[in-house]
């Protein structure tokens, strides 16, 4: 896992950073804690927003090795 990350600029209360590798997607959430200070609901949020539009995607197709 690499969880990517994202600096926060001036006035800025959260940012959001997605990347995949290897078929595996990982998000990285940062926050200036006077600004959110909620910051594991947020995650929980994100989390179970995924888990809902992962139920609703179609299966992946498995790549097939080159021979």
């Amino acid at each position: 896992e690499a969880y990517p990350q994202l600096p926060l600029f001036q006035n800025q209360g959260l940012s959001i950073a997605v990347a995949t590798y290897m078929d595996q997607l990982d998000i990285g959430l940062t926050a200036d804690w006077e600004i959110v200070p909620d910051l594991s609901e947020v995650t929980n949020d994100v989390l179970e927003s995924f888990a809902e539009l992962s139920a609703l995607a179609p299966p992946a197709k498995r790549k097939r090795a080159a021979k």
